[in-house]
């Protein structure tokens, strides 16, 4: 399965604790601006992209309406991300070369 049109299928965001804070007599979510990181579940039009692949973006796009979207297609819950979202990827070779160093002590 893959995605097309500049998104690319994500796990959803996980459930967050929100911090909140009293400001002039209003309560206010205290947030401070995170990244948020996120798998990529199916394969997309972008050719870097893999299944298991880390994605880090922004923790307060958790307020898009796209992040509250939740779809689900052979029993596997994702959310579509926007191509432009994406500011940092780990792919899941990278993840793995790097546990088998610390396996061998390197």
């Amino acid at each position: 399965m893959n995605t097309f049109k500049n998104v690319v299928a994500c796990s959803p965001f996980p459930a967050q604790h929100v911090e909140k804070v009293v400001k002039g007599g209003f309560a206010m979510i205290d947030k401070k601006v995170q990244l948020q990181e996120l798998k990529v579940v199916f394969h997309s039009a972008d050719p870097d992209l893999e299944p298991g692949d880390s994605v880090w973006i922004r923790g307060d796009a958790v307020i898009q309406p796209w992040a509250k979207e939740t779809f689900n297609v052979d029993g596997q819950d994702f959310i579509l991300v926007p191509a432009n979202y994406l500011l940092l990827v780990k792919s899941k070779a990278q993840t793995q070369a790097e546990g088998e160093a610390w396996r061998s002590g390197c």
